[in-house]
């Protein structure tokens, strides 16, 4: 669905605008390259309302980074999902809304999930934040 891809195209280029030194995938990728910012679509997390003419949805956007259990981790995970943070992914998506046109407006919803996780043998602590959208169809 092409209007989906635009969505997470514009989600990338609206976080990668503002934080600097993550990795930013528009979906859940192999051989992950962290610190990583990515759309959790191997989750099915994306939810799709057709309206008339436009779509409304939530995509989830999770950030993730190494940590041996000790504050570091949570430091420069916090940094990039605090709305005030020096490098927030929040207010890449905040100060761009329509997400370099692929939307007519966006917005983050919640931050939740915050927890340790294993992906391909690296300990990480992660956060998911999601992101509602509308967009008109022709």
């Amino acid at each position: 669905m092409s209007d989906l891809s635009d969505v997470r195209d514009g989600l990338k280029t609206a976080i990668e605008a503002e934080v600097d030194g993550w990795n930013v995938y528009t979906y859940a990728p192999r051989g992950l390259q962290v610190p990583a910012i990515w759309m959790n679509y191997e989750e099915n997390d994306t939810v799709v309302v057709f309206k008339g003419n436009t779509i409304e949805g939530e995509i989830l956007v999770t950030a993730a980074c190494y940590s041996d259990k000790e504050a570091d981790g949570w430091a420069q995970l916090e940094e990039v999902i605090s709305p005030t943070g020096g490098q927030s992914l929040i207010k890449g998506i905040r100060d761009n809304r329509n997400l370099n046109n692929k939307v007519d407006d966006a917005e983050v919803m919640a931050i939740e999930n915050f927890r340790y996780e294993n992906i391909e043998d690296m300990n990480l602590v992660a956060a998911d934040v999601r992101v509602s959208f509308i967009k008109s169809i022709a």
